[in-house]
Order: C-alpha cells, then sequence, then structure tokens
C-alpha cells in the first residue's frame, strides 16, 4: 500500500482541526467544557515514519493553525516521546486498537520517581504510572491512540526531564486510504462528543430532557424520513448506546458498504447499526403476522453487513479495526414505531429478537424509552416524560 504523503497529511490534519472548530464555535460556554487544544489555533508538528505510522502533535497556541511536515526511519513513538532504554521491558502503554485514549496522566520513569518521591507525591494531582527501566512511554503495535494533558518525567544523562503534553495521536498506520476527510471529521467528531458527552452525569441532565423533546417531536412529523434520523442520531449519539467508547458516522467497510453507524463499546464489541425509516412496517397482516417486506430488505441488509466483516475479519482488523474479533461484531436494526404495532405485533417482534443470533430489531420508540429508563434511575423528574 501507498504512504500517506505529506500533502494529504495536511490535509487530513486540516478537515480534523476545522471540523473542531466549526463545532466548538457553536457553544457559548466552550472555554469551560473544551480544552485549549479544541478551541484556540495551534502549532502543530507531524511525523510520517518508515516503520509504524504517523505522529500528529499539538506543540504550542499560535495566531494561526501552522502545520508542518517531516519524515522519519525511526518509530514514531521514539520521534516524540524518546526511547528511554533497551530493556525487555515493552513499555507504560502498548496499544494494539482504534480510538484509545490516554488522558490526564503523569508517566515517571523509576529513576525520576526515586529523586522526587515526596514531591510527586504531594503536588500531583493526577494518576502518576511509575515502571522501572522501560523502553517506550507508549508503543503503538496497531490502531491509534491520543494522549491528552499527559506528563511525562525521566532522567536523561543524569539530567531530569519533565514535559507536559496537550494533544498527541499517534497512528499505527502511515498507509493513504486511512487519511481521508471522512476519517478526519470522525475522529473530529468524536473528539467533540467525547467531552460534551462527559458533561451527561453533571449538567446536562437538561440537555438530555431537550434532547428527549426533540426526538420525539421529530418522530411525530409526518414527512420524517431516515436521513433526518440519521443526522439527530449523529449529534446524540447515546440514544444508539449509553456509554460508548466510540460512534463512526457512516464508516465504509468496501465501496459498496456503508451502515449507517459502527459502535465501540468499553467492552470491545462492535455493533453495527443500520437505520431505517421510522414510517416503514414490520409486519404484515395474516397468520403467524408475517415480516413485510420493509422488514425483510432491512434484515437482508445488515446481515449482509455483519457476513462481509466476518468474512474478510484479518482486512477489517489490518485496515481500521485492529482489535476487532469476529465473535464480538453484532448488529443493531432500527426501523418504525412501536406505537404504530398492535399488541400482537410487538409479541411477535420479541419473539423475533428472542431467534436472531447475530443482531437486535429495534423501533425508533424503544431508543428514546432507553434514555428515559436512564434518567429515572437517576431519579430525575422530567417535564411532560414524568
Amino acid at each position: 500500500m501507498d504512504r500517506v504523503s505529506r500533502g494529504q497529511l495536511k490535509e487530513f490534519v486540516l478537515s480534523f482541526v476545522k471540523h473542531i472548530e466549526d463545532a466548538v464555535s457553536q457553544y457559548l460556554n466552550a472555554e469551560l467544557i473544551f480544552p485549549e487544544y479544541m478551541r484556540h489555533p495551534h502549532r502543530i508538528a507531524c511525523i510520517i515514519s518508515e516503520k509504524n505510522g504517523v505522529a500528529i502533535e499539538f506543540v504550542e497556541r499560535s495566531k494561526n493553525w501552522e502545520i508542518t511536515v517531516r519524515k522519519t526511519d525511526k518509530r514514531i513513538e521514539e520521534c516524540v516521546l524518546h526511547k528511554l532504554s533497551n530493556n525487555s521491558e515493552r513499555g507504560f502503554f502498548v496499544i494494539n486498537g482504534e480510538f484509545t485514549r490516554i488522558e490526564n496522566v503523569n508517566l515517571v520513569t523509576k529513576e525520576f520517581y526515586d529523586l522526587f518521591k515526596d514531591i510527586i507525591d504531594c503536588l500531583f494531582k493526577s494518576t502518576t504510572f511509575v515502571m522501572e527501566k522501560p523502553i517506550l512511554f507508549v508503543r503503538v503495535n496497531a490502531g491509534s491512540v491520543k494522549l491528552v494533558d499527559v506528563g511525562i518525567a525521566y532522567v536523561k544523562n543524569g539530567q531530569r526531564i519533565v514535559r507536559r503534553i496537550g494533544f498527541l495521536w499517534l497512528i499505527g498506520t502511515s498507509t493513504k486510504e486511512y487519511y481521508t476527510k471522512e476519517m478526519a471529521i470522525q475522529h473530529a467528531t468524536l473528539e467533540t462528543r467525547r467531552y460534551l458527552d462527559a458533561l451527561i452525569p453533571k449538567i446536562p441532565v437538561t440537555i438530555l430532557v431537550k434532547a428527549l423533546q426533540e426526538f420525539e417531536e421529530l418522530l411525530h412529523e409526518e414527512d420524517i424520513d431516515e436521513p433526518e434520523m440519521q443526522e439527530f442520531l449523529k449529534d446524540h449519539p447515546y440514544f444508539l448506546w449509553m456509554g460508548y467508547e466510540s460512534v463512526e458516522s457512516k464508516p465504509r467497510l468496501s465501496e459498496d458498504l456503508v451502515p449507517d453507524f459502527i459502535i465501540k463499546t468499553p467492552g470491545g464489541e462492535y455493533i453495527i447499526v443500520e437505520l431505517e425509516s421510522p414510517k416503514k412496517r414490520l409486519f404484515t397482516s395474516g397468520k403467524f403476522i408475517p415480516e413485510h417486506k420493509h422488514l425483510k430488505d432491512a434484515k437482508a441488509q445488515i446481515e449482509g453487513y455483519l457476513n462481509y466483516i466476518r468474512n474478510n475479519i484479518e482486512y477489517m482488523r489490518s485496515w481500521r479495526y485492529s482489535d476487532m474479533k469476529a465473535e464480538k461484531v453484532h448488529g443493531l436494526l432500527i426501523i418504525g414505531l412501536s406505537t404504530s404495532l398492535t399488541s400482537e405485533e410487538r409479541d411477535r417482534l420479541k419473539q423475533l429478537n428472542a431467534e436472531l443470533k447475530n443482531y437486535e430489531v429495534r423501533t425508533y420508540d424503544e431508543l428514546a424509552d432507553r434514555l428515559k429508563q436512564f434518567l429515572e434511575n437517576l431519579g430525575v423528574k422530567y417535564g411532560p416524560f414524568g
């Protein structure tokens, strides 16, 4: 495969920062929600490794976005985080999966810690990891990792070195297929949503209630269709899966196969999501309540996605989802409305889901019911839903 060029990497990074810039500019209280690297232009240093991938570091604030790219024959981790020793230990963290994140921690060598133990224990508020004679602070075997607000400290040639990393993105591939505008936007969207979704246990119960109201209003619109639901769920992915690790919108599995979302859970499960219109029917009248053509076609589509992934799992692992396992790939088909079903059809849907092995079928109003239940578990009284 061809390696990403300097120009393509610059365009990739520029798409990433511009998408974040546009998203953050919509919030009046952005200073309170988002970190500095998402709110201000920075000087960004990029490295393309001949051995194992790409490094992208937001070095310091700048008047305008400044992106430089250089190439190296060293590993990217050695270039940006320093090679510490030739010891047999591998490092503080070994990265094998996509969308990994290390945030708000300190990585300190044992030699440095022994020198400043009292100060470190007293002043460091972040979690501190200490290791004796590591090779690297982080080793990227596959996938990618973002280091956000991470401190590193070590001793080199008798000199004590302390460094704070605001944002450093290490990607374990340099193949040009990865560095598309679409992938940059997916990462930027995920980066923005992480900070918004982190507020859920704190302030944004009101945001959840407002989202529920907007969602139910959408479902009651006569001309609502799949694209509108796709856009809404892209902005509110917790309707799909509460506590997700990452959500990708419109990921391209192949030239012809593009599901609506791929969700990664903290447990390493991958959920392939297919959306159909809320107006589509699930069943028809008749003995044993047969499936409607709408449902049959939708089932065939998500089964096609799942079969493709399982039949090409090695390709999927080598290309983007390095920690993906065939037995941990499942599907979620969302179609129709429960309110349009008879009691017999609801029972039929329960029976259908009990029979399905690799995916489940849910209606759009069931997504709202899940979020309502979440709020109820928090003891929240919420307006028209109470």
